[in-house]
């Protein structure tokens, strides 16, 4: 073979080695737009460390992972993804024998990603909303708020306010 055949080759297998290594996800803006949570987090609540977590992507880079481990109780874990059929982020919660199922709503202008879930009692009426901000404050920072409404979203409550921050190695 002679040696410009060579780089030829060579060109080709390094190009079809990158493409393989690629999921469409990977270059889907929109499968991108959770990436500032991703990473290994302390927690905390009013200046006091409350868990840990840790936020990684899935196999092919479609949705993310979080596996919260609070310091003083049993902790959960989510599964979050973009959903190509209808446009949306969505995210399943699953703590102590409940899973709760968040959407992202179709308009909202609080945070960088928010999530809403409708809880509703044995009967199937709905009983509490809850809603959830994450807000990209810097590289190692995110913040997250989740607000509950017990009167179908005419009032809102904040039932947690806490800071991610990033570990530091």
């Amino acid at each position: 073979m002679k040696p410009h055949q060579q780089i030829v080759t060579l060109v080709f297998l390094l190009f079809s080695c990158a493409c393989l290594a690629q999921t469409p996800c990977d270059s889907i803006a929109n499968y991108r737009q959770f990436d500032f949570w991703v990473g290994e987090w302390n927690v905390y609540q009013n200046g006091k460390k409350i868990a840990e977590s840790s936020i990684t992507p899935t196999q092919g880079n479609c949705g993310i992972l979080e596996d919260y481990r609070p310091l003083n109780y049993a902790g959960g874990n989510s599964i979050s993804y973009y959903d190509s059929a209808d446009g949306s982020w969505k995210q399943n919660w699953v703590a102590n024998g409940r899973v709760s199922h968040y959407v992202e709503p179709d308009n909202y202008s609080e945070g960088e990603m928010q999530l809403i879930a409708k809880h509703t009692d044995k009967e199937g009426r709905p009983f509490q909303l809850r809603m959830i901000y994450y807000y990209d404050e810097n590289a190692d920072t995110v913040r997250q708020v989740m607000d509950r409404s017990t009167d179908e979203g005419e009032t809102w409550t904040t039932v947690f306010d806490g800071l991610y921050q990033r570990k530091i190695e």
